[in-house]
């Protein structure tokens, strides 16, 4: 049979309630209060032995006999909820019971004789066992402060410090064509990371001097950075300029022959090869 009796008959006292465990009464602030069964056994486990861990096995040895088939887990889980509902506790921030990850559960609240506080239940000594919540969160809470400080203070002082770019060098330097033919990379130079796509011909008059609209026997042409020669691109557009490569795919957007003078329709050129498309509508 299981062990229900109390380790004692002496009514007790605890924040607002009382306990008479001769007749199995709980009383806050004098008035009966429901509270039977295994939840109410629970509590009178739990009061014979103040500030000390009870184990899951005990409470299954004292709450069930040794034949009985039961999900124990789930039966100390319910008298538990039960419980602490009826004492207004809370799991998280406990006034009377505290749960013990993987172990148990402790009273926690001091517990006295209902005639007077002279015949105090005294609890254990402090120990590892029995330190309380509050007091190893006390514990941690000047070393997380000084820990918060550092880091603001840290960035605070990355923010108002005045940010220096590093001075780029040049410390090498390798030719990537060999052909000796005009290369007009002053009007665009361009790269997908394995490739340089550049204009390639001849220009009237020096380049410095002149808009893109005047160069003339250009072709448009790609290279491996690594260096080797260079392959035009095909296009059937005639004299076209290149302006800017695609960042999610890969193709170029040119510039096709300018008609009227300095105007030029737009086109997507798909890479490493592909028929041209116009990007803008046609006059």
């Amino acid at each position: 049979m299981p062990d229900h009796r109390p380790g004692t008959t002496e009514p007790l006292r605890f924040g607002v309630f009382e306990i008479d465990p001769s007749t199995r009464e709980l009383r806050k602030h004098g008035v009966r209060i429901n509270l039977q069964g295994q939840p109410f056994a629970v509590l009178l486990i739990f009061l014979e032995k103040p500030g000390q861990l009870v184990t899951k096995e005990e409470l299954q040895q004292r709450l069930w006999p040794a034949d009985t088939f039961v999900e124990f887990d789930k039966g100390i889980y319910n008298a538990m909820k039960r419980l602490r509902e009826t004492l207004g506790d809370d799991a998280e921030t406990p006034r009377y019971i505290e749960t013990l990850p993987r172990r148990g559960y402790r009273f926690i609240a001091p517990v006295e004789m209902r005639e007077g506080a002279a015949k105090r239940v005294e609890r254990l000594p402090p120990s590892e066992l029995a330190i309380p919540r509050l007091l190893r969160v006390k514990r941690w809470a000047v070393p997380a402060s000084a820990l918060c400080f550092l880091v603001f203070a840290g960035i605070f002082i990355l923010v108002k410090m005045p940010y220096s770019p590093p001075v780029l060098k040049v410390v090498d330097t390798a030719q990537v064509t060999k052909d000796g033919l005009p290369k007009n990379v002053s009007m665009k130079l361009l790269t997908d990371g394995p490739r340089l796509y550049f204009q390639e011909g001849t220009s009237v008059g020096p380049m410095s001097t002149l808009p893109p609209e005047f160069i003339q026997s250009a072709s448009l042409v790609q290279v491996s950075t690594q260096g080797g020669d260079t392959a035009k691109i095909p296009l059937g557009l005639g004299d076209a300029l290149i302006y800017d490569i695609s960042p999610t795919r890969p193709e170029l957007l040119v510039g096709g022959p300018a008609s009227p003078p300095l105007r030029r329709p737009l086109w997507i050129v798909p890479l490493p090869a592909g028929s041209p498309r116009r990007a803008t509508p046609s006059r």
